[in-house]
């Protein structure tokens, strides 16, 4: 199970792996994005936490569920997984992750009604994104899938 206050909210996700290939292309080729000194990628699919809670449990084998809790419970959460994370969670994920869970719910921002754009990331890696579901399958031990042995 896992908890936060996206909601119902289907932001456009980017892995990172395709997050850090537009950050080359803007280091290698600045000219790709000289109009605008801001670039927010478009992500590659809209996915509720559900969704997500679905998709990590069927390509795990396991029940996997979400749950929301508020903004200030996921704060709360957040704060002592700091303390135990080595590092991992820090002041600024703190802020940003359930200030950026709570404009996606609220669909407040530009980056909440942004439609998605495969071919903008596959155009700036020179490959098609990753899926979420791909990222699952590409990491299904770290998820803790259900092995034929277990």
């Amino acid at each position: 199970m896992f908890a936060n206050c996206f909601g119902d909210a289907r932001p456009a996700w980017i892995s990172a792996a395709d997050g850090a290939d537009l950050c080359v292309t803007a280091l290698l080729e600045p000219q790709a994005y000289a109009k605008s000194p801001i670039v927010y990628a478009p992500g590659h699919e809209r996915l509720s936490q559900q969704e997500i809670a679905d998709i990590i449990s069927e390509e795990t084998g396991r029940d996997v569920r979400y749950q929301y809790i508020n903004q200030e419970e996921w704060t709360r959460q957040l704060k002592a997984a700091a303390v135990h994370s080595g590092g991992l969670v820090n002041d600024a994920m703190i802020q940003h992750l359930p200030t950026h869970a709570r404009t996606m719910a609220d669909n407040t921002t530009i980056a909440a009604r942004m439609d998605t754009d495969p071919s903008a990331l596959a155009a700036a890696s020179g490959r098609p994104p990753l899926t979420f579901r791909n990222f699952v399958r590409q990491h299904r031990s770290a998820f803790g899938a259900v092995t034929a042995n277990a």
